[in-house]
């Protein structure tokens, strides 16, 4: 059999999977792909299933039923769902709580890790971008997180499996992301709490 790992980019850069889980897959489909782009294709699969306009050979009742299956996941905040749900099945568990914002995350990931700027123009760009949404202090905290937790995971990404190139950003080990399992994250945290050092 073929073991599919479904961990996402966004996952992959914070590290938010079970080591020796989704690194016992065989091939990872979504390791290029950031979460927020995840729930956007899978809103395209629903509306293209409702829509009549996908053809994976599925009678419209099936092709109902699997964009309906589709758009209850939307529906839900983004969760492993590792534990039961509350009795009026409200989550145990939302990722984002801990985490952060995927949004913001992606856009982390974007502008830091891909663009190569530093944590404080990274800081700045999201101020502005998302300023209307979360505020300074919460952007800078969960900025924080983030580099802590791409630091901290570099050994799971260095035992991911192979995956997808379809968009040209991995972290696989090959795509020729190279860093250190025991590098630190001093510099970039230095340099984002020199910068945001009222907050």
């Amino acid at each position: 059999g073929l073991v599919v790992g479904t961990g996402d980019l966004s996952e992959l850069a914070l590290g938010w999977c079970t080591y020796n889980g989704d690194q016992m897959s065989m091939y990872a489909v979504n390791s290029s792909i950031p979460k927020t782009a995840v729930r956007y294709l899978v809103g395209t699969a629903a509306e293209r299933l409702e829509e009549g306009k996908a053809d994976m050979g599925l009678s419209p009742r099936d092709a109902a039923e699997a964009a309906s299956a589709l758009r209850r996941i939307l529906s839900r905040p983004v969760s492993p769902e590792l534990l039961p749900p509350h009795e009026d099945d409200s989550l145990r568990q939302i990722t984002e709580d801990v985490i952060g914002p995927y949004e913001l995350i992606d856009f982390f990931l974007w502008h830091m890790v891909f663009g190569h700027k530093k944590p404080s123009a990274v800081y700045d760009l999201a101020a502005e971008v998302f300023g209307g949404i979360y505020r300074p202090p919460l952007i800078a905290q969960w900025l924080r997180g983030f580099i802590l937790r791409f630091f901290r995971s570099q050994f799971k990404r260095s035992a991911a499996p192979e995956g997808v190139a379809a968009f040209p950003w991995r972290l696989t080990p090959q795509s020729a992301w190279r860093m250190p399992g025991d590098a630190r994250p001093d510099l970039w945290l230095d340099e984002l709490s020199r910068h945001t050092e009222n907050y």
